[in-house]
């Protein structure tokens, strides 16, 4: 499925901390926690690329929530991503 996000909308997945998008474990990477990747952004988002890990300020169902049809896809605004990192 193709994702087009509107205006500065974000799409992001959300993986185990060492695995990638498609599921692959990286075994020198720690485990702990929950990584947010970045998958498709609307076309007003700026300073944002596909593959970015980003980190969300905000609530799940009130901030962002999940894409409906797609397993562990969500949607949020550009202004809830206050940091990209490696």
């Amino acid at each position: 499925m193709i994702l087009k996000p509107r205006l500065d909308y974000v799409v992001f997945v959300r993986v185990l901390r060492g695995q990638t998008p498609s599921g692959i474990q990286m075994p020198d990477k720690s485990l702990e926690g929950m990584d947010h990747i970045v998958v498709a952004m609307g076309p007003d988002v700026k300073g944002l690329d596909v593959g970015d890990k980003i980190l969300i300020l905000g609530e799940i169902n009130k901030d962002y929530g999940p894409v409906p049809t797609m397993k562990n896809h969500y949607l949020t605004k550009q202004s809830n991503v206050c940091m990209v990192y490696e």
